[in-house]
């Protein structure tokens, strides 16, 4: 499938280049994010997105970070081993599921059936740190990422225009600008995976875990999404 690539899309990878340049070393590029293809992400059921940490790349001997260079969207979310990373695993799941009507059980294994990793296409996909970080992330740098990598994430969460933005674990470093640091959630699961806040223009806000946590089974974790979706998108 042919990727098209927006103008607004270009302006906004030309933004996080232009900071990546002040911010770090000759052999360390930042790692793109955003959408596969635009107007599939538009035509998408809904218009989800997700935002996690920081992707890595490669460590030198002394485990610093370097490498990127490279777009998760354009680049790796088409891979026939997509499907095997972790961390997209439950986020296959979630979208498949969202998308098609299903619950956690009545979905097949992603080894079973590698099409379902093909609703990677369909969705945002934002590192809130764009440069290439650990496997395990510091909360600490993130924040400071955060705040260095602010301009754009805003701008992306602006462009994209998203009904539903499932934050990864990630949901603090951005709460007092979106809704206010003091602002409490209308609805937290039984699990306490996950709580729920809606923006003023009615975005949907979903504080979750990161996927690849093992505080509560991939079931909860998935249908406690798509139960809080059901209920509150558009209400």
């Amino acid at each position: 499938m042919e990727r098209k690539i927006s103008k607004q899309e270009l302006d906004i990878e030309n933004q996080i280049t232009e900071i990546a340049n002040k911010i770090s070393s000759a052999d360390t590029e930042a790692i793109y994010d955003g959408v596969f293809d635009l107007e599939l992400y538009k035509s998408s059921p809904i218009r989800l997105m997700y935002v996690l940490k920081e992707a890595y790349d490669e460590f030198d001997d002394q485990n610093n970070a370097y490498g990127g260079g490279y777009s998760i969207p354009r680049d790796c979310f088409i891979k026939n081993d997509a499907g095997n990373v972790k961390t997209w695993q439950p986020i296959i799941y979630t979208t498949y599921a969202l998308f098609n009507g299903l619950k956690y059980n009545d979905m097949d294994y992603i080894c079973n059936d590698k099409s379902m990793t093909d609703v990677l296409k369909q969705i945002a996909y934002i590192n809130t740190n764009k440069m290439p970080g650990q496997k395990t992330s510091d909360d600490s740098l993130i924040s400071k990422a955060y705040n260095t990598w602010k301009p754009v994430l805003m701008r992306q969460i602006d462009f994209y225009n998203p009904q539903v933005i499932i934050f990864c674990g990630t949901f603090k470093f951005y709460k007092a600008d979106l809704v206010g640091v003091d602002t409490r959630p209308i609805y937290t699961s039984q699990s306490n995976s996950l709580n729920v806040y809606r923006k003023e223009n009615e975005t949907l806000l979903l504080d979750a875990y990161h996927p690849n946590q093992r505080f509560v089974k991939h079931e909860i974790y998935v249908n406690d999404i798509l139960n809080a979706i059901k209920e509150f998108l558009n209400k």
